[in-house]
């Protein structure tokens, strides 16, 4: 499971990968996003390059 925020979203705020760790599923990777806020991880012009390959195997 791959958890991703935003610099300008949540930032580095690992809280929910560390609830999901907690929760017994030690295979969680947690990425902060530099340069993107909330929504930017969908809607920039630039997310189908530094967003979008982090949630693909």
């Amino acid at each position: 499971m791959v958890w991703v925020n935003a610099q300008w979203g949540r930032g580095d705020e690992s809280r929910g990968a560390d609830l999901i760790r907690a929760c017994g599923n030690t295979r969680v990777t947690f990425t902060t996003v530099p340069g993107h806020g909330h929504a930017d991880v969908v809607w920039s012009p630039t997310a189908p390059t530094d967003v979008w390959p982090l949630l693909r195997p």
